[in-house]
This record gives structure tokens, C-alpha cells and sequence, in this order.
């Protein structure tokens, strides 16, 4: 009882600094993508021959997808807040971008961007108990990755970096005086595509991706919100400009 007393007194005091410290971890979570980024770089740069120069190839273009986890957590003091039930209450439309850059005709990297958002709530019954006016969830995902055509030119790809998956919204909200973590989670991606050229440097790209990392969302004075391995994951079709060999 005197937890869920605190807990209010916290929320009384919301302000502006909720947006401050979510900014910050999310902050913490880029400088984190950054370094396995550049990390990453170094291996299709160093596997390139230099003779492959000539082959140099971008692709750029946006995509529209389905965020889909698939995991579980376990739920615990989730007294006055309308966080989902479980990961898959958050699957949604998503929409974002994509770039490939190719060293050569089987070896490059790739950067992804998504945006999802999902209602919750609205007359139902969430671990906050029952809810009546939806709150918005929305989910960030990012991620950095590697990418190998097993047969140099071909269509079929594969890929493996790194991601990290933001959570934020109304649906999400605590009091900054809460010191709650692991909005911000990092953790590996990985994903597989086809291509099918469309026109003259157009091509169509079906992909999938999945993000996995752990979910440990947790407060300044120990207590747990949701815990648990997460597979999240995103079945796209991409539209890319291609330019180059």
C-alpha cells in the first residue's frame, strides 16, 4: 500500500523532465547502436577486395511493414499504468525507411527505421486495471546491419547487426521521479530479403527482420515492470532507387 502511495504522489509531480530523461536514454541507447555500427562497418570494408571499387552500389527507399512481437514478459507492480498485457498487444502498421550501401556484388551494409503506434486501453482490463480511454504505445525500432548475398548479384540476401527497439507514448508514461529503465533496449537484428527489379534501377524488396534483445524495465527503488526475452518482428516490402553497378 505505501508503494502504490508513493507512486501516486510521483505522478502528482510530473513534468517536463519525463521527456528529459526518456530523451537521455534513448540518447544512451544511439551512442550504444553508433559504436556496433562502426564496428560493423569494418567487416564488409575489410572483406571488399580492392578491386571491387568499380562495384560500388546504393540503394535508398521507404517501406511499409507490420511490428509483430512474439515474445512474453512477466508483468509485476504495474498498479496505476496502462501498459500492454503482453508484446504481441502492441502489433501495428509500421512505416520507415531503408538504405543499402554494397562494396561489391555480395557484401555490404544496411541501415533500418521504423515508426509504429498502437492504442491500448479503452474499456478493457490491463495489468493497471480497467482503462476507458485508450493511450497511445508508440514503438521506435533501428538497427544496423551487415549484409551477404550468398550468390554474388543474386536476389536472395541475408543479414545480422544490431537494434535497438524505443518504447514511448501515453501507454508508457511514469513519473520522472520514478527513475524508471529499459525503455531503450539494444540488441541483435536479424533478417533475410528478396529482391524483384521493377524497372530500370527501381526494385522491390520483401524482407523480414527480427530484433532480439532482453526487456528489463525496472524503477529506482526495485520494482520490476516488465522482464522477459523479446522477438520482434518486422515483415517489409521495400521500394529502393538504385544507383550504381
Amino acid at each position: 500500500m505505501g508503494r502504490r502511495c508513493r507512486h501516486a504522489a510521483f505522478r502528482s509531480g510530473a513534468s517536463i523532465h519525463g521527456a528529459s530523461r526518456a530523451d537521455a536514454q534513448f540518447g544512451g541507447s544511439l551512442s550504444t547502436l553508433k559504436s556496433s555500427a562502426a564496428a560493423l562497418l569494418l567487416v564488409p570494408a575489410i572483406a571488399a577486395p580492392a578491386t571491387a571499387r568499380a562495384q560500388v552500389s546504393a540503394e535508398l527507399g521507404p517501406f511499409i511493414g507490420v511490428y509483430a512481437p512474439i515474445g512474453s514478459f512477466s508483468r509485476y507492480d504495474a498498479t496505476s499504468i496502462a501498459f500492454p498485457n503482453s508484446p504481441s498487444d502492441l502489433t501495428a502498421f509500421a512505416w520507415g525507411g531503408e538504405a543499402r550501401v554494397w562494396f561489391n556484388r555480395q557484401v555490404g551494409v544496411q541501415f533500418q527505421g521504423a515508426v509504429a503506434r498502437r492504442n491500448i486501453g479503452g474499456g478493457v482490463n490491463t495489468p493497471a486495471g480497467w482503462t476507458s480511454t485508450p493511450k497511445e504505445a508508440q514503438i521506435v525500432v533501428a538497427s544496423a546491419q551487415v549484409v551477404y548475398r550468398p550468390v554474388p548479384g543474386g536476389p536472395f540476401m541475408l543479414s545480422a547487426g544490431a537494434g535497438t527497439v524505443r518504447r514511448s507514448g501515453d501507454a508508457f508514461y511514469l513519473p520522472p521521479q520514478q527513475g524508471v529503465t529499459g525503455f531503450n533496449p539494444v540488441g541483435a537484428t536479424v533478417g533475410a530479403g528478396y529482391d524483384l527489379p521493377i524497372a530500370a534501377h527501381l526494385v522491390a524488396t520483401f524482407g523480414i527482420s527480427a530484433y532480439l534483445y532482453s526487456l528489463d524495465m525496472r524503477d529506482r527503488f526495485g520494482q520490476k515492470w516488465e522482464q522477459g526475452f523479446q522477438v520482434d518482428l518486422l515483415p517489409h516490402m521495400t521500394v529502393v532507387w538504385r544507383a550504381g553497378n
